[in-house]
């Protein structure tokens, strides 16, 4: 008697574990590395626009530089 209601729980318990489902799908690991390389590409193109700023000013200061040299003598 003890084992059968032993194996019965036993039996439950699984059907238990079993009815839980796998809730880790490949579609929320799609969408979450979608959202990552999202992040990544817009931190990208921030600082590629923040350096071609940076590049410009910079660019523009020596020519400014050059043209008053030029200009002085």
């Amino acid at each position: 008697m003890m084992k059968k209601v032993f194996f019965a729980l036993a039996v439950a318990g699984m059907f238990g574990f079993a009815a839980c489902g796998n809730s880790n799908n490949a579609e929320t690991a799609d969408s979450m590395a979608e959202a990552v390389v999202e992040n990544v590409a817009s931190e990208a193109e921030t600082a590629c626009d923040q350096a071609v700023e940076e590049s410009s000013d910079l660019l523009e200061e020596v020519v400014n530089d050059v043209v008053s040299d030029v200009t002085a003598e």
